[in-house]
């Protein structure tokens, strides 16, 4: 018999099991170097935001220069950073300030030189620090990144630097009781994953093939951590149907309604207020070392009491897979279905969210690196002639350095993308507003049959 049930099983308002970070309106700055400028862990953040909290709308702002150091924030302090007028900020410097060529000697002869670095440092940080409680922003303090001086890579091993990055880590985290700010200590956490990993392969490096600069799936470990000091452990959604009495339906972070059972067939539809996190390939490796999945990628779907068979899973017209009456029972989480709408729909979110991050990373903080360094001091920012003037001098004074064919292209890349400036920024906010459009959950209608 025919059971129709036309009852919606509501959710209320706020279904998260704890309220997010971020807030809507806020401007959120990510200070750093390289690894910062590059943008990988920080974009992963956003995108966690983008899908978990779709109504949540909030201003990112990369506000890292690739080989920068503590004094090089705080030159650009006005002009990069608090002129966002940032509401929350998060500061991850200390690889390019511990002087990393003075380890490249093996003797004692310069640890005075060491540990000058370490005490400039510690001063500009916490300068840092104070200028941006100084126009109320929050705080959240990340220790820096491991230099990885254990792996059997082929770069050189500069033994001490990541002892020395150790010792940056003391004080951002004394610094982080001092401003009862928030603590994402990354040098405790990736030296743990790092060590494990040689274990087992001493080719691991988690910093990358340089042991500085980790990958893809490296920064995701890292947003990973961000996330675990800012948000607890979420579903995306969860579903418990019993197809014995619907009544007994439960849901968390999403609106169930239009039941209809009948034997080997139950129906119903769903809103979602969040999208799974989308999973690409590149990041597959970050998965078998965090548990990301278990704790912030869950869409559970549970069925109790269908009769011994199997059922097939359709979500609107897209086919899912079939699974038995215990699956079913025992649970199945979506996001590790590809090919429901909701993980596609996910993935346009993605795909416009890495489209903006590339932008900002590869042309506008390219250009920072220049603005708040060979041309702070410019004095017509607006002539194209002038600036390639000042940057001709600059490329000539450094010819015979190691790094001279990176600085001379980087300049020329500077003064190609320089006159597109406005337009490459029009189209990063316009990206934006596409990601909040993009990322508004759809009803979807469900049907499990026996077959």
């Amino acid at each position: 018999m025919l059971l129709l049930l036309l009852f919606c099983f509501q959710l209320k308002q706020n279904a998260q099991t704890s309220d997010p970070y971020f807030n809507s309106n806020d401007r959120v700055c990510f200070i750093g170097n390289s690894i910062t400028h590059a943008g990988y862990y920080h974009y992963f953040v956003n995108l966690y935001y983008a899908t978990r909290y779709p109504e949540l709308h909030f201003e990112s702002f990369n506000c890292g220069i690739s080989g920068d150091v503590a004094g090089g924030v705080l030159t650009r302090m006005q002009k990069d950073i608090l002129i966002h007028r940032p509401t929350v900020a998060s500061v991850m410097i200390g690889m390019n300030d511990v002087n990393r060529e003075l380890y490249a000697v093996k003797d004692h002869s310069n640890d005075l030189e060491k540990r000058k670095s370490l005490d400039v440092y510690k001063g500009r940080i916490e300068q840092i620090y104070d200028s941006l409680s100084a126009v109320g922003c929050k705080l959240i303090f990340l220790t820096p990144s491991i230099y990885d001086q254990e792996s059997s890579i082929s770069p050189e091993k500069l033994v001490g630097v990541n002892d020395a990055l150790g010792i940056c880590s003391e004080y951002i985290r004394d610094f982080s009781k001092k401003y009862k700010g928030t603590l994402v200590d990354y040098h405790a956490e990736m030296n743990k994953i790092n060590r494990a990993g040689i274990k087992k392969d001493p080719n691991f490096g988690l910093a990358g093939t340089d042991r500085v600069h980790p990958q893809l799936w490296g920064h995701f470990i890292m947003s990973y951590f961000f996330l675990k000091a800012i948000e607890k452990p979420s579903l995306v959604s969860a579903i418990e149907i019993n197809s014995q009495s619907a009544s007994k339906t439960k849901t968390s972070n999403c609106r169930v309604s239009n039941f209809d059972l009948q034997s080997g067939k139950l129906s119903f539809d769903c809103l979602e207020n969040a999208l799974p996190f989308p999973i690409t390939d590149d990041i597959q490796k970050a998965l078998g070392i965090v548990p990301f999945s278990a704790e912030y990628n869950q869409e559970l779907l549970k069925i109790k009491h269908l009769e011994a068979g199997k059922y097939m899973l359709i979500i609107d017209q897209d086919t899912i897979d079939s699974f038995s009456e215990k699956q079913l029972s025992e649970g199945i989480n979506l996001t590790n279905y590809h090919q429901t709408p909701q993980f596609k729909q996910a993935m346009k979110v993605q795909k416009l969210s890495w489209e903006r991050h590339q932008l900002i990373s590869s042309k506008l903080r390219l250009m920072a690196i220049f603005d708040y360094s060979d041309l702070i001091n410019c004095n017509d920012s607006t002539s194209m002639k002038t600036i390639k003037d000042l940057l001709d001098k600059r490329v000539e004074s450094v010819k015979g350095k190691p790094w001279y064919n990176y600085f001379k292209t980087s300049a020329e890349q500077y003064l190609e993308t320089r006159p597109q400036k406005t337009k490459i920024q029009q189209e990063v906010d316009r990206l934006q507003q596409e990601i909040y459009l993009a990322n508004i959950p759809k009803m979807h209608h469900y049907q499990i049959a026996k077959h």
